[in-house]
């Protein structure tokens, strides 16, 4: 699914008319890079409008970020080479989160040295397994369900949650939150996945 169809979703829930009658919500082509380019040349209506199609994608990023570090994790493996003693943790595939494990051999591998960005090591080639946080998404990203696991209206939730406590609607994002960790933990406990303490008690 494309965030756009979340998006689109999240406007109903919430009831934003104006964002539901943006031509630019149904546009494929329409794509938010850089909100400033839009909003310089606007006119004031609809440079408000695309201020809050921006505001929309940025808080359905914040609970796709928190999907993947509190709840659910996203997994990779990946061939990778030490040279010099180190490597860059910046050029993996996707964004690093959490080590997981590092094999030399199909053996795992203890002498290393974890840093902000750089694993030090004896050079040579490994296999990291690791978790990692997913790219910024645009309208037009094709949002990561977790396996199937997550679903458009699990992520909606999450993005009213976000964008409720920043519109300073605190009762509707108390609301949005319930539904949204209440849906969560439905996942998990079909999943067999551990709940988080500090989240449930």
């Amino acid at each position: 699914m494309k965030l756009r169809e979340i998006i689109k979703l999240s406007a109903i829930m919430l009831g934003l008319n104006d964002v539901l009658t943006m031509e630019e919500l149904y546009n494929d082509k329409f794509d938010i890079d850089d909100e400033d380019s839009y909003l310089e040349n606007d006119e004031k209506e609809n440079a408000l409008n695309i201020r809050n199609l921006n505001l929309l994608v940025r808080c359905f990023n914040l609970i796709y970020s928190e999907i993947a570090t509190d709840y659910i994790p996203l997994v990779k493996r990946e061939e990778i080479e030490v040279k010099n003693k180190k490597f860059n943790l910046k050029s993996l595939s996707s964004k690093f989160y959490k080590l997981i494990k590092l094999e030399k051999n199909k053996r795992v591998f203890k002498e290393f040295e974890l840093l902000e960005d750089y694993i030090l090591a004896e050079d040579g080639k490994y296999e990291l397994t690791y978790r990692f946080v997913p790219d910024y998404a645009k309208l037009n990203t094709e949002v990561i369900s977790f396996n199937g696991k997550v679903l458009d209206r699990v992520f909606a939730y999450g993005l009213n949650k976000e964008y409720c406590y920043i519109s300073g609607l605190y009762s509707e994002a108390e609301s949005w939150k319930n539904k949204f960790e209440d849906a969560i933990k439905q996942i998990l406990t079909q999943n067999n996945f551990v709940l988080p303490k500090r989240r449930w008690y």
